[in-house]
């Protein structure tokens, strides 16, 4: 453990004549002679430094350089040098100017890692150049799929370690050679010092931009076969997507349209591809006929087309199927916001366009609505709100979509804004007259409200529909809604119709009341009967359709929904379940069984849909009509609103789907 290593690979220890024999051992020592007997002694020991032989004998000392890398802060090539004397390492890592003493090794990792490693601080244009060229380089690897097979980094660093002299490996050196004669001229490189083969005439059938009916649409390109946007994608805006061409997105590009063809091809049925034989030549003629020209349809029809008169054989468009296609060749379309987020990615242009309706439909209200809208209104302050504004269908051309302004009930306070849905500026509409009179009149309807004409056990019902009192605050409303009549539509109208209103309010309001009293009482009768004949066998399947039906018409807000109209006359629905549970005694079970049956299937797809979007005013009216066709079987004898069927409903279900 005491022993040292010496030169010459020698080990030795202290003498133990010597001062330094059983001191602290020091970390070095010198020695004036060695003698050696049982072991190697060192005699006359001093301990030492190992900086100081190389300050007092750097002849017998010996440097060694290496690991030079760019020092970004200092602008300069540094390494480390070790110090031996005699085989022992006096310094083992002293930080070093690696360019005064190898200038060469530090040019080269000046080249590497301060140009091309972007490891040089200040703007030049030669590095602006440089990640161009990068950039470009990258784009072509994408669009030909050979992603880091193009760059070149020995052409790289070739260019430039042949232009900047080798005496040049400091940032500031540099800048100074860069700045004279023009130096800089000579550091812009070009694609094709960086690619070494030709890809320029591939490169073309790779365009950035494709053009159809004289727009020009960014195509951006991705290599990455587990990505989304893996191939070719098409970039569009979110106000370009409603007249985007969709079909353009299946032609894609000239680069992959040869083996597009060929794959949809032969994703055919096996009578079709021996129809379409040989294929690489039918495959040649449909590129032949259609080069030069601009599609005008989707890929599939006019390569269906194309077969069916070569072949004599008919073949659809749908008979071609190019989810067989690798993902490469599946072209796609991408939208993006305002803000260049993401909106929607698909292979197909409708399918996109259908995920983002509620988007699309956000901004054109929001377009719509720097004309109309308006807040804070606590008179007509809105001059004449027009029922529609823009007679012309978006069918013709350049036409926007017809609008449909509407008062919006704020709370507090009235607004104004346009509507695409003529039913739910209808709804917005009664909404904000309804207010606008509470706010008007507000003294007259606090003392209408206090004298409600609602019963007791109605009161008490309305409490365990409603326990914050919202039931009653909005019979209030249905009432002020009767008492108006007709929506008024300006200044002066309101003006007219609240004039009577106020007359009218509480016989509104007592029509409403007694409306409701006899649906409670209808109701009351009715869960007796279901509490009855619960967990009967033969009678549970009714009490179940009946629980969903009664729970849509006592559901939150039921009373402002039906409206005026339709509440004051609530009682019709009750009526007809009694009148079906009366005809469940004097009828087969099997009769109620098959009308049920015929109405379950549209009620259950209605419902469905009335769930996920409760508050979706044409969801409401197609409820209604579902409660009408239920009158109508169950009930006949019960007088209805309107006249419905089966088709008409499920007519209006499939346009909602």
């Amino acid at each position: 453990k005491r022993a040292y290593h010496g030169t010459g690979n020698r080990d030795f220890a202290v003498f133990p004549g010597s001062g330094l024999f059983g001191k602290k051992r020091p970390e070095w020592v010198l020695g004036f002679d060695l003698v050696e007997t049982s072991r190697l002694w060192a005699r006359k020991v001093a301990a030492i430094l190992p900086e100081w032989v190389e300050e007092v004998a750097p002849q017998l000392c010996r440097s060694r350089y290496h690991s030079p890398s760019w020092d970004e802060q200092q602008g300069a090539v540094y390494g480390i040098e070790t110090v031996q004397c005699g085989g022992l390492t006096l310094i083992p890592e002293r930080r070093v100017h690696f360019g005064r003493v190898d200038p060469k090794s530090a040019h080269e990792v000046f080249v590497r890692e301060a140009i091309l490693g972007d490891g040089l601080h200040g703007q030049c244009r030669f590095k602006d150049q440089l990640e161009f060229v990068r950039g470009e380089v990258e784009r072509a690897e994408h669009k030909l799929r050979r992603v880091g097979g193009l760059w070149s980094d020995e052409g790289a660093f070739d260019f430039f370690f042949e232009r900047i002299p080798v005496e040049v490996s400091t940032a500031r050196g540099f800048h100074r050679w860069r700045l004279v004669d023009q130096n800089e001229e000579r550091l812009m490189i070009r694609l094709s010092d960086v690619v070494w083969e030709e890809i320029a005439e591939e490169l073309r059938l790779f365009p950035d931009q494709v053009e159809c009916a004289g727009i020009s649409y960014r195509v951006v390109y991705r290599s990455a076969l587990e990505a989304p946007d893996d191939g070719i994608t098409f970039e569009i805006g979110v106000d370009e997507l409603a007249m985007f061409p969709g079909y353009l997105v299946s032609w894609g590009v000239p680069g992959i349209l040869e083996e597009r063809v060929e794959l949809l091809m032969r994703s055919l049925s096996k009578w079709q591809r021996q129809a379409c034989f040989p294929i690489a030549d039918a495959m040649e003629e449909f590129l032949a006929l259609w080069r030069g020209w601009e599609p005008q349809c989707h890929l599939c029809a006019a390569l269906a087309e194309f077969l069916s008169e070569r072949s004599g054989h008919e073949i659809k468009e749908e008979d071609f199927n190019p989810e067989r296609l690798p993902s490469q060749l599946r072209p796609k379309i991408r939208v993006y916001g305002d803000g260049g987020e993401e909106l929607g990615l698909g292979e197909d242009a409708v399918g996109v366009r259908d995920g983002l309706a509620a988007v699309l439909r956000g901004r054109k209200e929001a377009a719509a609505n720097l004309q109309w809208e308006m807040t804070g209104g606590e008179v007509w302050s809105f001059g004449k709100v027009p029922i529609e504004d823009g007679s012309r269908s978006s069918e013709d051309a350049g036409a926007p979509d017809p609008v449909y302004p509407a008062l919006v009930d704020e709370g507090s306070s009235v607004g104004m804004r346009a509507f695409l849905e003529r039913v739910e500026a209808e709804e917005s509409h009664r909404a904000g007259c309804v207010r606008l009179f509470l706010l008007e009149q507000c003294d007259h309807v606090s003392f209408i409200g206090r004298k409600l004409p609602l019963g007791p056990a109605s009161r008490l019902h309305a409490t365990l529909l409603s326990p914050d009192e919202a039931l009653v605050e909005a019979l209030i409303r249905c009432a002020v809604e009767g008492a108006l009549g007709k929506m008024p539509r300006s200044e002066e109208e309101f003006a007219e119709v609240s004039l009577g209103a106020k007359e009218r309010l509480f016989d509104s309001a007592q029509l409403l009341c007694h409306g409701l009293e006899q649906s409670i009482e209808s109701y009351q009768r009715i869960s007796e009967w279901m509490e009855a004949h619960r967990q009967d066998r033969h009678l549970g399947e009714v009490v179940q359709d009946l629980d969903e039906e009664i729970s849509w018409l006592w559901r939150k807000g039921f009373a402002w929904k039906a409206g005026f109209t339709r509440l004051s006359r609530y009682y019709r629905y009750f009526y007809g379940i009694e009148e079906r549970l009366s005809r469940l005694g004097s009828q087969p079970l099997v009769r109620d069984e098959e009308k049920r049956h015929r109405i379950l299937p549209l009620w259950q797809r209605w419902i469905a849909r009335w769930t996920e979007r409760p508050e979706a005013a044409r969801l409401w009216e197609l409820g209604w009509m579902l409660e009408e066709l239920r009158l109508a079987q169950f009930a006949p004898s019960q007088p209805r609103e309107m006249r419905v069927s089966e088709k008409r409903i499920a007519k209006i279900l499939e346009e909602l789907e």
